[in-house]
């Protein structure tokens, strides 16, 4: 029996939105904010012949019905991008056995979370995610999380990888293929800005800039049904190596 309790009670490390009413007065920081430079003329005429050699979407591993949209670029080593990553507090998902599914089925039965759930199988040219990374809080229904893919073509000697990220916000039942999945968030762009806001904090971002694709639709679905909604724009995002990061999240949930 979970009793009410009269309060809230937030770990360190929670994230909160906040609107302010009125203005706040604030004292400069004591070192300069250094932004993440963005694309050259230059550098953005190349670029476009890059993202010409790139997938724009995911599809289904058992239907192969189009699914979701590949909206994030990232350049830099694979360990690169795990230590953004883990800088920002993203954690991988363990793979889905018969454990980690009564896991996922007794933190419903439960009502609290699972910051390390099975993620489903999607495709980028029939090859499955090479990473994937997410974040929750206490609620098993809802979590950031993004599918990464490594790409054949470099960016002046780096690694190129592609991701489709996504927020999950509820369950979905009955959808095709699935008795039982999760229920997207239909602006998808949002969660695009969530994945860059993440790392750009942490530092461990030198460039960070987005261009269109014209090879992806404005108003499409998933491959269970789920409507998408985007400006058509791709994320890039070029990776260091992280040695100093920004909020760095340890591994009982805590920042630094």
């Amino acid at each position: 029996l979970q009793v009410p309790e009269p309060e809230l009670y937030y770990p360190a490390g929670v994230e909160m939105t906040l609107a302010l009413t009125g203005p706040v007065m604030t004292l400069p920081p004591s070192e300069p904010i250094v932004s993440p430079r963005r694309l050259s003329a230059d550098e953005r005429s190349k670029m476009a012949a890059v993202l010409e050699q790139l997938p724009a979407r995911t599809h289904a591993a058992l239907s192969n019905r189009p699914s979701d949209l590949l909206n994030v670029m990232f350049i830099g080593s694979r360990e690169d991008v795990t230590d953004a990553f883990e800088a920002a507090g993203w954690m991988q998902p363990k793979p889905a056995t018969l454990r980690t599914n009564i896991q996922r089925i007794r933190a419903v039965a439960d009502g609290r979370g699972d910051r390390t759930a099975p993620m489903s199988d999607l495709l980028v040219q029939d090859t499955k995610a090479e990473m994937s990374w997410q974040k929750s809080f206490n609620d098993v229904s809802k979590r950031h999380h993004i599918r990464i893919w490594k790409q054949p073509v470099t960016w002046n000697g780096q690694q190129v990888w592609v991701g489709a990220a996504t927020h999950d916000v509820d369950f979905a039942f009955l959808r095709p293929g699935k008795a039982m999945t999760h229920k997207i968030a239909e602006d998808v762009d949002q969660e695009r800005e969530k994945v860059v806001n993440d790392l750009v904090f942490t530092s461990c971002v030198d460039m960070a800039d987005d261009m269109d694709r014209l090879d992806v639709p404005m108003v499409t679905r998933n491959a269970t049904g789920d409507p998408m909604r985007t400006d058509t724009r791709i994320s890039i995002l070029q990776l260091n190596a992280c040695d100093a990061p920004t909020g760095m999240a340890v591994a009982d949930g805590s920042a630094l």
